[in-house]
């Protein structure tokens, strides 16, 4: 994963201003705080719905900025 977004760093389609390994951490962290919410909650939502959501955020904070 750390690869891939090294790659995307390079490649200008990820910020590189933010350490690969730290951003690999934290979709790592994305997904077992949300698989354990969830399993915690019995199940009681959908959880492709959070994952969703928590993905947009992510996606937003790695991305490159378009200038407008």
């Amino acid at each position: 994963l750390g690869e891939v977004l090294e790659e995307g760093a390079k490649d200008g389609s990820i910020r590189p201003d933010v350490n690969a390994e730290a951003k690999a951490a934290i979709f790592i962290g994305l997904i077992q705080f949300n698989a354990l919410k969830w399993l915690l909650s019995g199940f009681k939502y959908s959880l492709s719905d959070k994952s969703d959501n928590l993905w947009k955020s992510y996606r937003k904070n790695i991305e490159v900025k378009k200038r407008k």
